[in-house]
């Protein structure tokens, strides 16, 4: 049974529906017709994306060399690629957003390396190596990197021939030592970036939030320095310490008969990965601008960047003994203080070499002449 009160209603759905039919989309085959030239935007911004992070982590790596101890590695600060440098797309899409070929062409320049320094430019064709001819083809980038390795560790002079604008050019280039931590992203809108003691990693999020490649230089720095000082190695330790504390109470509970189930372990290892979690952050802070500062960047908008990080993530780290970061109005303070002892070095003709046990807000480094 229909009920009445629902008429005017299915009335007015009636007369939506014959309107809805007045308009007819065009007919497709299914397939989608602009999704090569939305790939092709996004590998372009991806470009733009790694360009800048190799221009900024060259530049701080081989100018913060002296803050890296023996890890260090000799390197012309220079990255190459052509139409087969992406597995994932293919040649034919590489072509079509970047009119590579087979040719060898300059990707990506080291802000401040040898390579910018000594005159290459982006997407140089090169033609030679060391005065023989460069690879070609689907091989071509692994074999030039074999090449340069070699090249860069005999630590001469060698030559780059390039083709630029119809003109063939021999430019002499000369292999120096940088920091020897590599670098990447992770395609990703949040906003992050972490050590793992060997690399340092960025989100693209993090890549849109710095606004200028100042703030982003104190970002990598940051994380840089997390590595230089062995933090994640120190932080394995005191979990490594922290379980096995947490393990003999789980087996002492557990001869007595009450069963613990583990509880114990996994509350050891927890406190002890935080055991210096918050000293590490004020470290890597600390040191992370020194970093910034020796590559020549500004430190004035420095902490900008934390102000805006502090309004995306004002709840990070936790509060009280379970924190793992410092506070926002900790960090500002140490920073505000560490850039004025920057300034003050400078202006003194000092080296920009960190404090050791002196570190503003707390934040000092080991007596260890090694970094690591």
């Amino acid at each position: 049974m229909i009920n009445m009160r629902l008429l005017p209603a299915l009335a007015i759905l009636t007369l939506l529906a014959g309107c809805a039919g007045q308009v007819r989309p065009p007919q497709t085959s299914g397939r989608n017709p602009v999704s090569s030239e939305q790939t092709i935007l996004m590998l372009r911004e991806r470009l733009r994306v790694s360009r800048r992070i190799f221009r900024v982590g060259e530049r701080i790596l081989f100018a913060g060399m002296p803050l890296c101890g023996d890890r260090r590695v000799p390197s012309i600060g220079l990255a190459v690629w052509n139409k087969y440098s992406s597995r994932k797309f293919g040649p034919a899409i590489m072509v079509r957003a970047f009119g590579l070929d087979d040719d060898l062409r300059v990707q990506a320049l080291g802000g401040g390396a040898p390579a910018a320094r000594a005159g290459l430019r982006l997407d140089d064709r090169i033609v030679g190596i060391a005065g023989q001819p460069a690879p070609l083809g689907r091989e071509a980038v692994k074999m030039a990197g074999t090449r340069f390795r070699a090249l860069n560790l005999a630590g001469q002079p060698y030559t780059i021939s390039v083709r630029r604008a119809g003109q063939v050019r021999a430019i002499t280039v000369q292999p120096s030592a940088r920091c020897a931590f590599s670098y990447g992203l992770i395609h990703a809108g949040q906003i992050n970036a972490f050590a793992d003691g060997r690399r340092v990693v960025l989100t693209t999020g993090l890549m849109r939030f710095a606004r200028s490649d100042s703030e982003l230089a104190v970002v990598f720095g940051h994380e840089l320095a997390h590595n230089t000082l062995g933090h994640l190695r120190s932080t394995r330790a005191t979990t490594i310490v922290g379980s096995i504390g947490g393990m003999a109470a789980d087996l002492a509970l557990g001869v007595i008969g009450i069963p613990t189930f583990g509880v114990f372990s996994r509350l050891g290892g927890t406190v002890g990965r935080r055991a210096f979690s918050v000293k590490f952050e004020k470290q890597a802070d600390y040191v992370g601008l020194y970093f910034a500062a020796l590559a020549g960047y500004s430190l004035q908008s420095a902490p900008d960047i934390w102000r805006r990080l502090a309004l995306e993530k004002p709840n990070r780290g936790g509060r009280g003994r379970g924190r793992t970061h410092p506070s926002y109005a900790e960090r500002l303070s140490a920073m505000e203080a560490t850039i004025q002892e920057i300034r003050r070095k400078r202006a003194a003709g000092q080296s920009l070499a960190p404090n050791r046990n002196d570190a503003p807000g707390g934040g000092g480094l080991p007596d260890s002449g090694d970094p690591r």
